[in-house]
């Protein structure tokens, strides 16, 4: 039986020529899911340009449901990849795109994760994506205003993060209280600029909430006790809750960026 999921880098290459590489569509036509590395190589410089290249004609050219841009991702992945108009999960990578306004392209898309892109803009097209149910957003700048997102009622997981050096600033929370769907919320290494937890309390479907330890005791105490639906995630983490939001109030330690 032929697998339908391919994890694809440079070592899969016949050598570091392009004239011997055997890159053709139809040798990933079977393919459901792809996993690709093909930035950030040891390749030459002329070759890596090359091999991109290749990349950006080959994908719009596939038959996947699923692709994860893996390294680095510039524009022109992006753009291939939202030429899949049969694309169910797409995972973009860090650092090189501009802007998401391709992705309208993407109406059966379900799952769309984007790690850390500061200056990424275009996220306004997102709530046309009436199939879109799982959302995470890493560091970009542009997601600070979450009003976009009251906007994409099919949400029922979403996540708006820092990276691994970089808060990520929200003004509110309020937006999310329209989405009366959502189950799982991850708010990891983000500094909510005004309200705090509050705008959660009484959402009728939110069940897990991971996040960072940077609201007092109290305020996860109101969450728990305004929002019955909720049952998982770092308001549970008792131990983490004593040692970084003591006497209900924020710790003067720093506290620790990920969450339980």
């Amino acid at each position: 039986m032929t697998d339908t999921h391919l994890h694809w880098d440079e070592t899969q290459l016949e050598s570091a020529d392009p004239s011997q590489w055997d890159l053709r569509p139809e040798k990933f036509a079977h393919l459901d899911s792809l996993y690709l590395r093909c930035t950030q190589t040891r390749l030459p410089d002329t070759a890596q340009r090359k091999l991109l290249k290749i990349w950006c004609e080959v994908i719009p050219q596939l038959n996947i449901t699923s692709l994860t841009l893996a390294t680095r991702t510039p524009q022109g992945l992006v753009d291939a990849a939202c030429q899949l108009s049969e694309l169910k999960h797409l995972h973009i990578g860090w650092g090189g795109t501009k802007t998401l306004e391709p992705i309208r392209n993407c109406q059966k898309l379900q799952s769309l994760q984007i790690n850390s892109t500061p200056s990424l803009v275009g996220l306004e097209a997102l709530p046309s994506l009436q199939s879109l149910r799982k959302l995470k957003i890493e560091n970009v700048r542009a997601a600070q205003d979450l009003e976009f997102v009251s906007e994409i009622k099919t949400l029922t997981e979403f996540g708006i993060c820092g990276s691994m050096w970089t808060d990520q600033k929200v003004d509110t929370l309020r937006p999310l209280a329209k989405l009366q769907g959502l189950e799982t919320l991850h708010l990891i290494a983000t500094r909510i600029l005004h309200e705090g937890l509050k705008p959660l309390h009484g959402m009728p479907n939110l069940r897990a909430l991971h996040a960072s330890f940077f609201y007092t005791a109290s305020e996860f105490e109101a969450l728990r006790s305004s929002t019955p639906s909720l049952t998982s995630g770092t308001p549970f983490d008792t131990n983490g809750i004593e040692m970084w939001c003591r006497a209900g109030s924020s710790s003067e330690a720093t506290p620790p960026r990920g969450a339980t």
